[in-house]
């Protein structure tokens, strides 16, 4: 589900182009989301590791297809022209452990006039009381403060939307399990959440 997901979501956004300019970071040694696709647009292919990119650069080589591989850090990495799209699946539940945000952020201040970046949006809700805390849209994080709804074990849910319809939602895919907040909730308290990037990224909170 999570991989027909992202495909589904790609695949739309290349039809609102012309051979668009995509750039896909974290593609592990396989790029599984671009390689259906090289055909109808001009892909950046970017991995930190030195081997996964090799490996890329096989499968591409293999089937005759011009596309760039590159080794770099996508928090850091400049394209030399506007992208249309940007595709970036390097994250865990809640956005912990991975510098998803980061790199989307970094590469969405990098979009054409329309471009697009897949996912189009990662929320975080608590529960129980189901309560948006984080948003992470167009290379864009918002995060609330809140006033709990209801008492109970702080639970982080995540859904992710790729594009336009093509939704993962609460455990169709490990990135969509549910997280342990580690945090009691008491009904009507404030908790004031952050989002802390770096080498532990994930949501922080603060009882107000």
């Amino acid at each position: 589900m999570r991989l027909a997901m992202f495909l589904r979501g790609l695949r739309d956004a290349i039809a609102r182009f012309d051979r668009p300019e995509v750039v896909y970071a974290g593609t592990g040694p396989f790029a599984p989301l671009a390689i259906p696709f090289l055909d109808r647009a001009q892909f950046t292919l970017i991995d930190i590791h030195e081997e996964a990119a090799r490996s890329v650069r096989t499968i591409v080589d293999h089937f005759g297809f011009d596309a760039a591989v590159i080794v770099a850090d996508a928090t850091q990495y400049e394209h030399p022209r506007p992208i249309d799209i940007v595709v970036a699946e390097v994250m865990q539940k809640a956005l912990t452990v991975e510098p998803q945000v980061e790199i989307v952020r970094n590469l969405a201040a990098q979009l054409s006039a329309d471009g697009i970046v897949i996912p189009e949006c990662i929320a975080v809700d608590l529960d129980p009381g189901n309560v948006r805390i984080v948003e992470l849209e167009r290379g864009v994080l918002h995060t609330r403060t809140v006033a709990v709804p209801v008492s109970g074990h702080g639970m982080y849910r995540t859904t992710i939307r790729t594009y336009g319809n093509h939704v993962l939602r609460e455990y169709e895919s490990g990135l969509t399990h549910p997280e342990i907040a580690g945090l009691q909730l008491c009904e009507g308290e404030r908790i004031a959440f952050s989002y802390e990037t770096g080498k532990r990224p994930g949501i922080r909170f603060q009882r107000l």
